[in-house]
């Protein structure tokens, strides 16, 4: 009885394979790689011997690019957080003495909240530059000369811990403000 109620089915399935046309892939999407796989991609992770090929001599290019995209990110992450906390602190302080639903202390909370994105942005940023710390790894890894590109993501890393202290003792000093 099973089978006879299974058979519409696998036909169905069956007509579906056979059809012509495209059909969607099942291989896997670049935002669905692992951050090895999509590294070995983007030849990043090639071994650079004799003879390289030129997917290794362009790892190091590769990373330079992302390292400039992110020097760029890091940079709005820190306008943004700037703008972000000068709005929030002020509207902290206009609704110090305000009523709970009063229109300051929405807007002080809206401010707050947008305070918080800006905080996540730079988490974001963040993990985005650990990914590509491990890929600027992989290309030292496979005899790529990547010395000028490590510095300069250090320094990355550093301005983008710095943001993130920044942003932490900022949304700590508006929410209290807040509270009281």
């Amino acid at each position: 009885m099973r089978t006879a109620l299974l058979l519409p089915l696998v036909a169905a399935l069956s007509a579906c394979a056979a059809a012509d046309g495209e059909w969607p892939s099942l291989a896997k999407r670049p935002g669905e790689l692992s951050p090895q796989a999509a590294a070995a991609e983007a030849g990043i992770g090639a071994t650079a011997a004799p003879g390289a090929t030129a997917t290794a001599a362009s790892a190091p290019v590769v990373v330079s690019a992302r390292i400039a995209e992110a020097t760029a990110d890091v940079e709005r992450a820190a306008e943004l957080l700037a703008a972000a906390k000068t709005n929030a602190d002020s509207a902290a302080a206009a609704a110090a003495n305000a009523a709970p639903g009063s229109e300051a202390a929405s807007k002080a909370q809206l401010e707050l909240s947008r305070l918080e994105r800006a905080g996540a942005q730079i988490v974001d940023l963040r993990d985005r530059l650990d990914a590509l710390a491990g890929d600027t790894a992989l290309a030292a890894s496979g005899g790529a000369n990547v010395a000028a590109d490590v510095a300069a993501l250090g320094r990355l890393i550093a301005r983008a811990d710095a943001l993130r202290a920044d942003y932490d003792r900022s949304f700590a000093a508006a929410r209290d403000r807040l509270a009281k």
